[in-house]
């Protein structure tokens, strides 16, 4: 079982505030989103128990809905349940994180370079524009510096078509609640290190610079993933994350750039 971190959890419904949903039909889905966020963003975090009760007079609606909810984030592997059934936030470990972004190198590094050659000049201006929000993204508003981040790097892929995003997106946000967590323990710890790194990648996608894009894209998520591991499990060596640099920047090298 992998360990996960001992974060201690305080005030946890502390930053949950009550919804409007004009819709009666929309509530199902309006608090999966918000609950699935606040899971993503941290303010939710691992180990908190998710009572059913505090929720709904937090969210000022009822409990049938958060039940439903409950077991959806449950089907999403972002709930779990302990001895006594009590719901709670799923836990992240070490082997989480190398894993995911071995992955997220990999996949990302493939649909970068198939992007680069599909871009107009209408993509090239959308990514110039994310980088450009990004870069001026105020980080002490996390919650927004984080979609402002997803959305550059979405930016960056979506020439390579749907089907590969889906794969993606799902990687990126489980990265983000790693994010989050760090950003809760040390909210100066090097977020702003990217800056430079997004308008390198960007010089290069708009440049057709294949080779040098899907490189600089490839360490910087790997300086990322090894950053936020030494701010939080210094002791901890992956196992994963450098192997999947290598394989990447070995075999780009092969990419035709016709």
């Amino acid at each position: 079982m992998p360990q996960a971190w001992d974060i201690q959890v305080e005030n946890a419904y502390g930053e949950i505030k009550p919804i409007e949903i004009e819709d009666p039909r929309q509530v199902g889905r309006a608090i999966h989103q918000i609950l699935r966020s606040y899971i993503l963003q941290g303010v939710l975090q691992p180990g908190t128990v998710l009572n059913q009760v505090s929720l709904a007079q937090r969210l000022n609606v009822s409990r049938t809905p958060i039940r439903e909810v409950i077991r959806m984030l449950k089907e999403e592997g972002l709930v779990t349940a302990d001895l006594n059934q009590r719901a709670l936030v799923a836990g992240i470990s070490y082997d989480d994180l190398d894993a995911l972004y071995s992955v997220r190198i990999t996949n990302e590094a493939l649909a970068l370079a198939v992007s680069i050659h599909r871009n107009t000049e209408q993509d090239k201006e959308r990514i110039k524009s994310a980088a450009d929000v990004i870069n001026s993204s105020n980080i002490n508003d996390f919650p927004t510096w984080l979609q402002h981040h997803r959305d550059f790097h979405l930016a960056l892929y979506e020439s390579a078509g749907e089907s590969m995003l889906q794969l993606i997106r799902p990687n990126m946000e489980k990265c983000e609640r790693f994010q989050a967590i760090r950003w809760r323990k040390l909210p100066y710890s090097g977020f702003r290190k990217g800056d430079d790194e997004h308008l390198a990648i960007v010089e290069a996608c708009l440049a057709r610079e294949t080779i040098n894009a899907v490189e600089l894209l490839s360490t910087h998520l790997a300086r990322t993933a090894l950053d936020t591991l030494n701010d939080l499990a210094p002791e901890r060596e992956p196992q994963f994350i450098r192997q999947a640099l290598r394989c990447v920047t070995t075999g780009v090298q092969g990419i035709s750039v016709k």
